[in-house]
């Protein structure tokens, strides 16, 4: 086992160099959640201090933060994203296709749907999300399932120099009670553990300070996992053999300074290949977590490290606040609408004698003796239509810098354009308005293809062949037999909508649909000289999308082509035999005229090559 005094110091070295970074984007996280979940407070701007300003009216806050945020993340999820694998091989497409609902059933066993939605709102607040993908057993069949959590902000440190997870070591904290400790590792281990020092009982309640990284916190102790990348293997911390063994990095558990598990990497095993009887590696071979970002930025000095991120809440915390107080303006315009001040000598009102309340037919009197003037109601300031300007100008502020626009979520009053606008230029300016969210689409795809990595790594390796799974496609129910040649199938990851729709998936069919469009112009021209060139240009066509989809039609294409010039070549040796010679190269033997007709009623008939490419 490595040396646990240096462990030790390399963890701790590593939690102190996240240190700055990671606090700064822990103080920009909390007070983003502050903004979002307000509703009532009045605030000093770029902080969380209460504004003590009584004037009699109420608070009036308007936040629109939270909706535009919820908005964003709807739009983002409404078309179910997830992920499916292809296959790198036609003869794969079967297998990846039962594949497929394999990982359909994982997805919904495990509602990663409804984590990435909670991912999705925390990255937009904070900038960041992390989320951890692991195996659990059932205790009463024994089988693994997925489960998809996120992780507390607060309890996880990335290196702050590198922006690509799976490159990045982590260490992740665990809070567990004494009891829970020695039920999962044994009583003997832990006591041990934490006998070896006396942790400090750190009662988290009016103290100021930070507990230490290694105390126990209300009864808690944090466990801590610390996940090393080759990158950062040391030969005086950890042995040849240890390194040797673990060529995709080491997961070292500590409690109170004392290391209570060292092993490699449980997510990356070796099997014995089938076909070359040599030992493969299978598994994700990575960390467990997924980095769900918003937009990521540089620093000063054009450098972009881990916690370089932003989301969209703070940047709006000015508008918001200006939004509220105008809200407030306005909200005192209309009771002045409601109930206007009176200017009236003092004494001289006698109903009512005080506090003058409009109602319908209010009377109000006074006494003329006292003031021969009555009394007169204070008219309105002449700019309350600027103010309601203002306030809608704050609105549209806080849509351009969320970049959550009206037409994205039709909220838009207008229809874009006039009655003879093309339909296309309306998609267009649709599409204009979602601009600023490509980048945030983008790191959706990220965070799903990160999921699905650590799903498909963690069903081949721990997935029982035999194993019976179950999902609803299409209305129908599906049973599936996880079996071995799933573990040996090679694939790539796309990310898709629609997942729930049938498996011989929409681009699919799609693809295939345009293919058969564009052919049967081809088909039904029959045997003429322009048919030629337009296959080869279908050909063409087909070899460069490199879609397994079309692999057939390429098939067909071939066949026609070849069919094609076997009968041009047919007509060249009639038409030169007519005139008396036979072209060099076409044989010494010429061919009797009497038996051309046989041998060109014996092709195929072009005529009927549409039945052939009918899906």
């Amino acid at each position: 086992m490595a040396d646990n005094e240096k462990i030790i110091q390399l963890t701790e070295d590593l939690l102190g160099l996240a240190g700055s970074p990671r606090s700064d984007f822990l103080d920009s996280a909390k007070h983003a959640h502050y903004l979002f979940n307000n509703n009532l407070d009045r605030w000093v701007p770029g902080t969380e201090d209460p504004l003590d300003i009584n004037d009699g009216h109420p608070v009036s806050t308007e936040n629109l933060i939270q909706p535009m945020l919820l908005d964003a993340v709807s739009l983002l999820l409404k078309n179910y994203p997830m992920f499916r694998i292809k296959p790198t091989k036609a003869m794969d497409f079967d297998l990846t296709d039962e594949l497929n609902k394999h990982v359909l059933s994982a997805w919904q066993d495990a509602s990663i749907q409804r984590t990435l939605q909670l991912s999705q709102l925390e990255a937009l607040i904070t900038g960041i999300c992390v989320l951890e993908v692991s195996p659990e057993w059932d205790v009463t069949d024994g089988e693994v399932r997925l489960v998809c959590d996120l992780v507390p902000r607060e309890d996880v440190w990335f290196d702050p120099k590198e922006i690509t997870p799976e490159r990045s070591w982590v260490i992740k904290r665990s809070w567990h009670t004494l009891r829970q400790l020695e039920l999962d590792w044994g009583e003997d281990l832990i006591k041990e553990a934490l006998e070896a020092t006396t942790p400090i009982n750190w009662q988290n309640e009016d103290n100021e300070d930070y507990p230490e990284w290694w105390n126990e916190v209300d009864d808690l102790y944090p466990l801590y996992t610390l996940w090393l990348m080759p990158k950062i293997y040391d030969p005086e911390i950890s042995t040849p053999a240890e390194i040797s063994e673990a060529p995709y990095g080491r997961k070292i558990e500590l409690l109170n300074k004392q290391i209570i598990r060292d092993v490699p990497n449980p997510y990356a095993t070796t099997i014995t290949d089938p076909e070359t009887g040599t030992p493969r590696w299978i598994g994700h071979k990575t960390h467990p977590f997924i980095i769900h970002e918003c937009n990521r930025v540089t620093d000063s000095t054009g450098y972009s490290g881990f916690y370089d991120v932003n989301g969209l809440v703070n940047a709006m915390e000015s508008s918001q606040w200006e939004l509220n107080e105008l809200s407030r303006i306005l909200m005192q315009l209309g009771r002045r609408v409601a109930q206007p001040p009176i200017v009236a000598a003092e004494g001289s009102l006698t109903d009512p004698t005080q506090n003058v309340s409009y109602t319908a037919g209010k009377v109000i009197t006074w006494d003329p003796t006292i003031s021969p003037t009555p009394p007169q109601a204070i008219p309105l300031p002449g700019d309350a239509g600027y103010v309601q300007y203002l306030h809608m100008q704050r609105k549209n502020a806080l849509r351009e810098i969320s970049g959550v626009r009206e037409f994205m979520t039709g909220g838009g009053s207008e229809r874009p354009g006039t009655s003879h606008t093309p339909a296309a230029t309306i998609a267009s300016v649709q599409e204009a308005s979602f601009t600023r969210m490509w980048t945030i689409v983008s790191a959706l795809d990220r965070a799903i293809q990160g999921v699905a990595k650590r799903m498909l790594g963690i069903m081949q390796q721990f997935y029982s062949p035999g194993r019976f799974q179950a999902v609803s496609i299409a209305g129908e129910q599906w049973f599936g037999e996880w079996q071995q040649k799933y573990v040996e199938t090679e694939f790539r990851i796309e990310i898709v909508s629609g997942m729930s729709t049938p498996l011989r998936d929409m681009d699919r069919v799609s693809t295939a649909t345009q293919i058969y469009q564009a052919l049967i112009p081809i088909v039904q021209a029959g045997v003429a000289p322009q048919s030629l060139p337009m296959l080869q240009l279908a050909k063409a066509y087909l070899q460069t999308i490199n879609e397994p989809a079309a692999w057939e039609y390429l098939n067909l294409i071939n066949s026609m082509i070849e069919q094609q010039t076997q009968q041009q070549m047919m007509r060249q040796q009639m038409m030169q035999e007519q005139a008396g010679g036979i072209p060099q190269g076409y044989g010494e033997e010429p061919v009797a005229e009497e038996e051309v007709p046989a041998e060109l009623e014996a092709l195929p008939d072009i005529e009927a090559l549409p039945d052939i490419v009918n899906i």
